[in-house]
């Protein structure tokens, strides 16, 4: 019968798990990243030393495991350095979308507190100013979070370092409840909606290339512009970054900065439909193909 001892342990901060939990991660993304996290912090060591053939003991196929670690790589959830691999603690930066759900903070928040509240978890089950013995730790399967070495049993004496902020008592208690990943990440959140809008236009995941360039978009223009260029290329039938880019570029060039400004757009072209005179084919003019392109283009640019 498996008996796992409180004792060995691999330490992990409850602030980074929830990130964990709460990133829509694969489950062949989340495999590779409990190995590489029960060889790294699990040994008591910032980074793991694994090869591609090493992540078939979690389920994932060496042929899949170059592509899998590039794209992780890409989105900045882990460091790769050769056979060296570590987790980026700072979650803030992983380019990878969050559950639906993890954007509804409070409900979190009440799980959370029901759960502190029925069990206490994160408090020591001793009597206070005492460090609990080793029959204690034997006997209480939850102890775990505190400032210990992995593998290492308390003993008397003061509270050791825990990472660089030194001995701190447990972040969580059931009067002030910090939420995470939700906390000072309005960006995350943001890149996070603007991801699963496209994938849900797309109907599929989006590639690192694609995540890479809606990061672009998002420092160069407005939220609701890029919104409404992605809803124009949809109706357009157009399921196209380049043709996306091609919209959010005209819009640059034409100083465009808010919704009113391209519905004001919209009306100033749909003026000049009715002014113009048609005019007859020039052969001097290029090939059919590309004028029909423009006029396409430009459609579904003024919604006309």
């Amino acid at each position: 019968m498996a008996n796992p001892q409180p004792d060995e342990f691999t330490r992990i901060s409850n602030e980074l798990y929830t990130a964990i939990m709460q990133t829509d991660f694969s489950k062949r993304q989340r495999n590779m990243l409990d190995l590489v996290i029960r060889m790294s912090y699990g040994c008591g060591k910032k980074s793991a030393l694994l090869r591609p053939v090493d992540f078939e003991v979690v389920g994932v196929h060496k042929s899949d495991v170059r592509q899998e670690l590039k794209y992780l790589a890409t989105t900045k959830v882990l460091t790769v350095d050769g056979e060296s691999i570590s987790l980026n603690k700072d979650y803030d930066q992983w380019r990878i979308s969050l559950v639906k759900a993890a954007t509804n903070s409070k409900r979190f928040e009440d799980i959370l507190a029901r759960n502190l509240r029925d069990s206490q978890v994160g408090k020591i089950p001793t009597e206070v100013g005492k460090t609990p013995t080793k029959t204690e730790l034997e006997n209480i399967d939850g102890w775990q979070n505190t400032n210990l070495e992995v593998g290492k049993i308390p003993t008397e004496g003061p509270p050791e370092a825990n990472g660089d902020t030194g001995s701190q008592p447990p972040k969580e208690s059931i009067k002030e409840i910090k939420i995470y990943p939700n906390t000072n990440n309005n960006a995350r959140a943001r890149e996070t909606n603007l991801y699963q809008q496209f994938q849900a236009e797309f109907g599929r995941p989006l590639s690192p290339t694609e995540i890479g360039q809606i990061q672009n978009w998002d420092k160069e223009m407005p939220l609701e512009l890029i919104t409404e260029a992605l809803k124009r290329a949809v109706l357009g039938g157009k399921f196209s970054f380049k043709y996306i880019d091609r919209i959010l570029l005209e819009w640059q060039k034409n100083n465009v900065q808010t919704l009113l400004d391209v519905k004001r757009q919209d009306e100033q072209f749909q003026a000049s439909k009715g002014s113009n005179k048609p005019r007859a084919p020039n052969r001097r003019d290029g090939p059919q193909k590309e004028e029909d392109d423009q006029k396409e283009f430009y459609k579904t640019l003024y919604m006309g």
